[in-house]
Protein backbone atom coordinates (compact mmCIF):
# COMPACT_ATOMS: atom_id res chain seq x y z
CA UNK A 1 0.00 0.00 0.00
CA UNK A 2 1.15 3.10 -0.87
CA UNK A 3 0.00 7.16 0.15
CA UNK A 4 0.36 9.74 -3.05
CA UNK A 5 -0.68 13.01 -3.71
CA UNK A 6 -1.30 15.04 -7.04
CA UNK A 7 -0.88 18.56 -7.51
CA UNK A 8 -2.51 20.81 -9.74
CA UNK A 9 -2.01 24.13 -11.15
CA UNK A 10 0.42 26.30 -9.00
CA UNK A 11 0.98 23.48 -7.15
CA UNK A 12 -1.82 23.11 -4.94
CA UNK A 13 -3.12 19.79 -3.88
CA UNK A 14 -5.80 18.29 -6.49
CA UNK A 15 -6.14 14.86 -4.58
CA UNK A 16 -4.46 12.89 -1.62
CA UNK A 17 -5.25 8.75 -2.13
CA UNK A 18 -4.37 5.72 -0.96
CA UNK A 19 -3.81 2.57 -3.68
CA UNK A 20 -3.37 -0.70 -2.44
CA UNK A 21 -2.85 -2.25 -6.31
CA UNK A 22 0.29 -3.18 -7.25
CA UNK A 23 2.91 -1.23 -8.93
CA UNK A 24 2.98 -1.35 -12.81
CA UNK A 25 5.20 -3.02 -14.44
CA UNK A 26 8.46 -1.93 -14.22
CA UNK A 27 10.07 -1.07 -18.21
CA UNK A 28 6.44 -0.85 -19.77
CA UNK A 29 6.71 2.28 -21.60
CA UNK A 30 4.10 5.44 -21.20
CA UNK A 31 0.70 4.94 -22.79
CA UNK A 32 -1.96 7.95 -23.06
CA UNK A 33 -5.92 7.12 -23.03
CA UNK A 34 -8.49 9.47 -22.84
CA UNK A 35 -12.32 8.64 -22.94
CA UNK A 36 -14.12 8.37 -25.91
CA UNK A 37 -15.93 11.44 -26.73
CA UNK A 38 -19.57 9.22 -27.31
CA UNK A 39 -20.32 8.76 -23.81
CA UNK A 40 -19.31 12.34 -22.28
CA UNK A 41 -20.11 14.08 -20.28
CA UNK A 42 -20.03 10.90 -17.73
CA UNK A 43 -22.38 10.94 -15.49
CA UNK A 44 -21.94 10.93 -11.60
CA UNK A 45 -23.27 6.70 -11.84
CA UNK A 46 -20.67 5.77 -13.97
CA UNK A 47 -19.06 2.49 -13.27
CA UNK A 48 -17.91 1.59 -16.75
CA UNK A 49 -15.58 3.38 -18.99
CA UNK A 50 -15.06 3.02 -22.86
CA UNK A 51 -11.87 5.02 -24.28
CA UNK A 52 -9.09 4.58 -26.37
CA UNK A 53 -5.18 4.17 -25.79
CA UNK A 54 -2.31 4.83 -27.92
CA UNK A 55 1.55 4.00 -27.44
CA UNK A 56 3.74 6.73 -27.15
CA UNK A 57 6.95 4.47 -27.61
CA UNK A 58 8.06 3.76 -31.13
CA UNK A 59 6.57 0.09 -32.25
CA UNK A 60 6.72 0.21 -36.27
CA UNK A 61 2.62 1.47 -35.85
CA UNK A 62 2.31 -2.32 -34.62
CA UNK A 63 -1.19 -2.81 -31.96
CA UNK A 64 -0.42 -2.67 -28.76
CA UNK A 65 -2.85 -5.66 -28.07
CA UNK A 66 -1.42 -8.54 -25.47
CA UNK A 67 1.85 -5.94 -24.14
CA UNK A 68 -0.91 -3.40 -22.00
CA UNK A 69 -0.18 -3.49 -18.64
CA UNK A 70 -2.71 -1.96 -16.19
CA UNK A 71 -4.91 -0.08 -15.65
CA UNK A 72 -4.10 0.68 -12.28
CA UNK A 73 -7.06 3.01 -10.81
CA UNK A 74 -6.48 4.88 -7.74
CA UNK A 75 -9.43 6.11 -5.97
CA UNK A 76 -9.12 9.77 -3.77
CA UNK A 77 -12.22 12.10 -2.74
CA UNK A 78 -11.13 14.66 -5.28
CA UNK A 79 -9.99 12.50 -8.64
CA UNK A 80 -9.79 8.96 -9.96
CA UNK A 81 -6.27 8.06 -11.48
CA UNK A 82 -5.82 5.57 -13.85
CA UNK A 83 -3.20 4.65 -15.24
CA UNK A 84 -1.64 2.35 -18.17
CA UNK A 85 1.58 0.99 -19.75
CA UNK A 86 2.81 -0.82 -22.86
CA UNK A 87 5.54 -3.68 -23.01
CA UNK A 88 8.14 -1.99 -25.40
CA UNK A 89 8.43 -4.06 -28.49
CA UNK A 90 12.26 -3.22 -28.42
CA UNK A 91 13.75 -1.37 -32.00
CA UNK A 92 10.71 0.25 -33.57
CA UNK A 93 10.07 2.56 -36.17
CA UNK A 94 8.35 5.39 -35.10
CA UNK A 95 5.32 6.18 -37.50
CA UNK A 96 1.92 7.11 -35.49
CA UNK A 97 0.48 4.11 -33.39
CA UNK A 98 -3.13 3.22 -33.67
CA UNK A 99 -5.38 4.24 -31.07
CA UNK A 100 -6.77 0.86 -29.46
CA UNK A 101 -10.12 0.64 -27.45
CA UNK A 102 -9.37 -0.01 -23.90
CA UNK A 103 -12.49 -0.62 -21.30
CA UNK A 104 -12.47 0.35 -16.83
CA UNK A 105 -14.09 -0.94 -15.18
CA UNK A 106 -14.43 0.99 -11.65
CA UNK A 107 -15.00 -0.25 -8.10
CA UNK A 108 -16.77 2.72 -7.27
CA UNK A 109 -19.05 5.45 -8.50
CA UNK A 110 -16.85 8.40 -10.37
CA UNK A 111 -19.46 11.09 -8.85
CA UNK A 112 -18.26 14.61 -8.62
CA UNK A 113 -14.74 13.85 -9.32
CA UNK A 114 -12.18 14.01 -11.87
CA UNK A 115 -11.13 11.11 -14.06
CA UNK A 116 -7.48 11.64 -14.80
CA UNK A 117 -4.82 9.92 -17.12
CA UNK A 118 -1.85 8.95 -15.10
CA UNK A 119 0.65 7.92 -17.15
CA UNK A 120 2.03 11.94 -17.58
CA UNK A 121 3.29 13.80 -14.99
CA UNK A 122 1.00 15.49 -13.43
CA UNK A 123 -1.60 13.42 -14.45
CA UNK A 124 -3.84 15.38 -17.09
CA UNK A 125 -7.74 15.32 -17.89
CA UNK A 126 -8.87 11.92 -19.03
CA UNK A 127 -12.20 13.69 -20.77
CA UNK A 128 -9.77 15.29 -23.50
CA UNK A 129 -8.37 13.82 -26.21
CA UNK A 130 -4.48 14.64 -26.34
CA UNK A 131 -4.17 13.75 -29.98
CA UNK A 132 -6.19 17.20 -30.50
CA UNK A 133 -4.81 20.31 -30.14
CA UNK A 134 -7.27 21.97 -28.01
CA UNK A 135 -7.50 25.76 -27.63
CA UNK A 136 -9.27 27.91 -24.89
CA UNK A 137 -10.97 31.00 -26.31
CA UNK A 138 -8.80 33.67 -25.28
CA UNK A 139 -9.33 37.41 -23.94
CA UNK A 140 -6.05 39.28 -23.60
CA UNK A 141 -8.35 42.71 -22.53
CA UNK A 142 -6.34 46.07 -23.19
CA UNK A 143 -3.13 43.99 -24.44
CA UNK A 144 -3.18 44.68 -28.02
CA UNK A 145 -1.84 45.65 -31.03
CA UNK A 146 1.63 46.09 -30.56
CA UNK A 147 4.69 43.86 -30.19
CA UNK A 148 4.64 44.40 -26.35
CA UNK A 149 1.37 43.27 -26.01
CA UNK A 150 1.29 40.04 -27.63
CA UNK A 151 4.74 39.40 -25.27
CA UNK A 152 2.56 40.11 -22.19
CA UNK A 153 -0.36 38.14 -22.81
CA UNK A 154 1.56 35.39 -24.19
CA UNK A 155 3.46 35.56 -20.89
CA UNK A 156 0.44 36.01 -18.93
CA UNK A 157 -1.08 32.58 -20.35
CA UNK A 158 2.27 30.48 -20.04
CA UNK A 159 2.81 31.75 -16.72
CA UNK A 160 -0.96 30.83 -15.39
CA UNK A 161 -1.69 27.75 -17.35
CA UNK A 162 1.26 26.74 -18.23
CA UNK A 163 1.45 22.91 -19.55
CA UNK A 164 -2.61 22.66 -19.03
CA UNK A 165 -3.38 25.17 -21.67
CA UNK A 166 -5.34 22.59 -23.31
CA UNK A 167 -7.50 22.03 -20.31
CA UNK A 168 -9.11 25.57 -20.67
CA UNK A 169 -11.89 26.49 -22.49
CA UNK A 170 -11.89 30.38 -21.67
CA UNK A 171 -9.29 32.89 -20.33
CA UNK A 172 -8.83 37.01 -19.79
CA UNK A 173 -6.42 38.85 -18.85
CA UNK A 174 -7.62 42.30 -17.13
CA UNK A 175 -6.00 45.35 -15.15
CA UNK A 176 -6.26 44.35 -11.06
CA UNK A 177 -7.03 47.96 -10.62
CA UNK A 178 -7.66 51.26 -12.54
CA UNK A 179 -7.54 51.66 -16.45
CA UNK A 180 -5.26 51.43 -19.08
CA UNK A 181 -4.71 54.91 -21.24
CA UNK A 182 -7.64 54.97 -23.75
CA UNK A 183 -8.56 51.06 -22.05
CA UNK A 184 -5.44 49.90 -24.26
CA UNK A 185 -1.93 49.49 -22.66
CA UNK A 186 0.43 49.78 -25.44
CA UNK A 187 3.85 49.61 -24.09
CA UNK A 188 5.93 47.38 -21.58
CA UNK A 189 6.54 50.37 -19.48
CA UNK A 190 2.54 50.54 -19.12
CA UNK A 191 2.04 47.19 -18.67
CA UNK A 192 5.15 47.13 -16.21
CA UNK A 193 3.39 49.97 -14.34
CA UNK A 194 0.20 47.38 -13.60
CA UNK A 195 -1.27 44.95 -11.77
CA UNK A 196 -2.81 42.48 -13.47
CA UNK A 197 -5.79 39.63 -13.11
CA UNK A 198 -5.62 36.39 -15.39
CA UNK A 199 -9.14 34.57 -14.97
CA UNK A 200 -9.85 31.15 -16.81
CA UNK A 201 -12.72 28.35 -16.59
CA UNK A 202 -11.75 24.93 -17.54
CA UNK A 203 -13.22 22.40 -19.43
CA UNK A 204 -14.91 20.97 -16.37
CA UNK A 205 -16.26 24.16 -15.81
CA UNK A 206 -14.33 25.39 -12.81
CA UNK A 207 -13.06 29.17 -12.25
CA UNK A 208 -9.38 29.89 -11.55
CA UNK A 209 -8.27 33.48 -10.94
CA UNK A 210 -4.27 34.40 -10.72
CA UNK A 211 -3.04 38.35 -9.85
CA UNK A 212 0.02 39.15 -11.56
CA UNK A 213 2.99 41.35 -12.18
CA UNK A 214 4.88 41.92 -15.36
CA UNK A 215 8.50 43.03 -15.92
CA UNK A 216 11.39 42.50 -18.36
CA UNK A 217 8.89 40.55 -20.42
CA UNK A 218 8.94 37.56 -17.96
CA UNK A 219 5.25 37.46 -16.02
CA UNK A 220 5.27 36.20 -12.39
CA UNK A 221 1.56 35.54 -11.03
CA UNK A 222 0.29 33.80 -8.24
CA UNK A 223 -3.02 31.74 -7.74
CA UNK A 224 -5.96 33.09 -6.06
CA UNK A 225 -7.39 30.59 -3.91
CA UNK A 226 -11.05 29.79 -4.89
Amino acid sequence: MFVATIRGLAGLMLASFVSTCALLEVGAGRADWWVDAEALPLPPETTVIHGFLQERECASGGSPEGRIVGPRVEYGPEAIVVTFRVRSVGGGTCPSNPLFPVTIELTEPLGGRALLDGGVNPPRDATIDPTIVLAPEEDCGPLVGTDDTKIACLEFLNATLGDRYAEFARVSVAVEAGDCPGNICTTADEIEARAWRVEGTDRQGRSFAWLCSYADEVASCNEIPG
